[in-house]
C-alpha cells in the first residue's frame, strides 16, 4: 500500500509542484516576483528567494529565458542596502518579533538573498560590509560566546537553540560566501569551526543541550549548523550520538512535531540529519533507514501534500502561521505555502537520496557540499 501510493505520487509530483510554484508567481512588474501563500496578496523577497531553491531542486531553472533570470536576478538584488550590505523587504519593520530579534532577520534575509543569487549565477551588487565587525576572530568569538541558547522570561527558561543555531548558520553561511569572493581570509572559518567543535555536546550531539536545552529544540538548532559541517567537508565529531538523539525525537505519526502532524522545518532538520549522518556513521543503519521511509509515507499519509500541488505545514492546527512572526509570510496551516514546499519536497528528495524509493523517478538535484549554496546546502 506504501508503495503503491509512493509510485503515484512519483508520476506527477514534480509536475504538480511546479504548476503550483508558479501559481504563486505575480506577472506584473517583471519575472522572478513570488508570494507566499494563496491568500498572500504580494510578493516578497522571501517567497521570491524560496522560489529559486524550489526550481533548481526540481531541475526547473534551465527553462528560464536570459531575460527571465536577469529580472529574477535584479528583483532580488533590488532589496540590498547599499550602505550596510543586509538585504532587506521593506515591509519588515525594524524591531525584534515575538520569536526573532531584528538582527537575526537580517542575516537570515542576506543569507537568503545570496544564496538564491549563487544559484542564479549572480553576486550582490554591494559588498556585506556589516561582516567587517565580524571578521576577525576575537570579534567572532565574542559574538558566539554572546548566544543565549537558553533566557529567563516569567516563570522559567526559554529554549533558544533552533533560532540561535539558526543564526550561526546564517552568520557563518555568509562568511563562507565572502571567503569564497575574496573578501575575507578563510582563517574566519577556521575560527568558527574551532568554536562550534569545542562547544557541542559529546553527549547528544547536539548544540545548546549542556546548557538546559531540550532534544527537540536543540535538534532544530544544530541542523543549520551542521549544514555548514557538510558544506566545508569538515568533520563531525559526534554523528552517533547525533543519531541516536533524532531517533528519539520520531512520533508515533512518523514525524517530529511533538504536538503531531508534522512541521516543516523539524522534519526537515531531522531527515537533514540523519541522512547526513549516515552518510559519515553506519551507526543503526537499519533503523535510521525505516525510521526515513516512515517519514517519507507520513507526509502524504497526513495529508501534507495538497490538491493544488503545493504542501502545507500542518493539517491540525487551526492558527494561521506567520514565519519569523512576519504577516506578510504567514499562511494558514493547512494552506500551501512556500516554505513548506520546499522543504517537504527537500525531505521527500533527501530519502530518495538515502534508500530505496520510487520518488528516486521524480529526478531531484541535490547540490552536494561545496557545490551548493550554503542556505540551501543539505549534505
Amino acid at each position: 500500500m506504501h508503495e503503491q501510493l509512493l509510485m503515484e505520487k512519483a508520476l506527477t509530483l514534480r509536475g504538480d509542484v511546479l504548476e503550483w510554484v508558479e501559481a504563486m508567481r505575480v506577472p506584473e512588474d517583471g519575472y522572478g516576483r513570488y508570494r507566499f501563500a494563496v491568500s498572500c496578496r504580494e510578493p516578497d523577497l522571501y517567497s521570491s528567494c524560496i522560489a529559486v531553491f524550489i526550481r533548481d531542486l526540481l531541475r526547473d531553472l534551465n527553462n528560464l529565458t536570459d531575460a527571465q533570470r536577469q529580472q529574477w536576478i535584479e528583483f532580488i538584488q533590488s532589496f540590498q542596502d547599499p550602505d550596510t550590505g543586509y538585504f532587506i523587504d521593506s515591509r519588515v519593520e525594524p524591531r525584534d518579533t515575538a520569536t526573532h530579534s531584528w538582527d537575526y532577520l537580517k542575516l537570515e534575509m542576506t543569507h537568503l538573498s545570496v544564496s538564491a543569487l549563487d544559484i542564479l549565477g549572480a553576486f550582490p551588487r554591494h559588498p556585506l560590509r556589516f561582516l567587517e565587525s565580524l571578521a576577525s576572530a576575537p570579534a567572532l568569538t565574542k559574538w558566539l560566546n554572546q548566544r543565549a541558547w537558553v533566557r529567563r522570561v516569567e516563570g522559567g527558561w526559554d529554549e533558544c537553540a533552533d533560532s540561535e543555531g539558526k543564526c550561526i548558520f546564517h552568520l557563518g553561511g555568509l562568511l563562507i560566501s565572502a571567503c569564497e569572493w575574496g573578501e575575507l581570509s578563510t582563517d574566519i572559518v577556521d575560527a568558527l569551526f574551532r568554536w562550534l567543535d569545542q562547544h557541542v555536546d559529546a553527549d547528544t550531539g547536539f548544540w545548546g543541550t549542556q546548557e538546559g536545552c531540550g532534544l527537540f529544540n536543540a535538534m532544530c538548532g544544530s541542523a543549520p549548523i551542521y549544514a555548514l559541517y557538510f558544506h566545508q567537508r569538515r568533520l563531525v565529531l559526534y554523528p552517533n550520538r547525533a543519531i541516536d538523539s533524532i531517533l528519539t525525537l520520531q512520533q508515533p505519526d512518523g514525524l517530529f512535531y511533538p504536538r503531531g502532524g508534522g512541521m516543516p522545518e523539524a522534519d526537515f532538520s531531522a531527515v537533514m540529519l540523519l541522512v547526513g549522518m549516515i552518510m559519515r556513521s553506519e551507526h543503526r543503519l537499519v533503523e535510521v533507514e525505516a525510521c526515513l521511509r516512515r517519514v517519507q509515507y507520513a507526509i502524504f499519509a497526513q495529508g501534507l501534500h495538497n490538491d493544488d500541488g503545493g504542501f502545507c505545514a500542518n493539517k491540525r492546527q487551526r492558527e494561521r502561521i506567520q514565519h519569523r512572526g512576519l504577516e506578510h509570510i504567514s499562511a494558514h496551516p493547512w494552506e500551501s505555502d512556500m516554505l513548506s514546499t520546499w522543504l517537504r519536497c527537500g525531505i521527500l528528495a533527501l530519502i530518495s537520496e538515502a534508500t530505496e524509493s520510487p520518488l528516486t523517478q521524480v529526478g531531484w538535484f541535490i547540490r552536494e557540499n561545496g557545490e551548493a549554496a550554503t542556505f540551501a546546502v543539505w549534505l
